[in-house]
């Protein structure tokens, strides 16, 4: 399964989760399908475990 982040709702839950995304959401869409593809090809290379230590840690700083 993959989960992105969704952000806070603004208006309807329903209607936020499966209307289009905004022009300046593009390119954050854009890396969050690219890192779907590098964990698909992790997971592959790597297996499971090696793959959820990589792509579920927090990648923002401390």
């Amino acid at each position: 399964r993959l989960r992105i982040g969704i952000g806070a709702a603004v208006g309807s839950g329903t209607d936020y989760v499966l209307g289009r995304f905004e022009a300046p959401e593009a390119e954050v869409i854009r890396e969050a399908q690219q890192r779907a593809a590098d964990a698909v090809e992790c997971w592959i290379e790597h297996g499971a475990d090696a793959t959820m230590t990589r792509f579920n840690s927090d990648p923002s700083p401390a």
